[in-house]
């Protein structure tokens, strides 16, 4: 990749890491904090009953949704640390590429 080619890559990969950190941010905290009351990871378990929890609040919920909640924020959150990785790590790729390949700089 040479000059605008990379800075194109490199910008759009940017807008969708940011795009994902924006709606890891709109669901945990607009939807789960502000709406729902709470999230699974300020909340607890105890015994065979669920509860999202905010700032020592507590609001019970069934397990399903205590689950399924738990399990679509944790991929969020694991997404959107993904994409903020990606942009340094495929640099480094490519860097590396061309180091060792000498066709690969062409």
């Amino acid at each position: 990749m040479q000059g605008p080619k990379i800075k194109r890559w490199i910008l759009s990969t940017a807008l969708a890491g940011g795009s994902g950190l924006a709606v890891w941010l709109l669901v945990e905290r607009v939807l789960f904090d502000s709406l729902i009351g709470g999230s699974p990871f300020g909340g607890k378990i105890e015994g065979a009953r669920h509860f999202f929890g905010r700032q020592g609040v507590f609001i019970e919920v069934t397990a399903t949704g205590w689950w399924l909640a738990f399990w679509l924020l944790s991929a969020l959150r694991a997404a959107a640390l993904l994409l903020l990785f990606d942009v340094p790590l495929e640099l480094l790729l490519k860097r590396r590429r061309e180091h060792t390949d000498p066709a690969a700089r062409s």
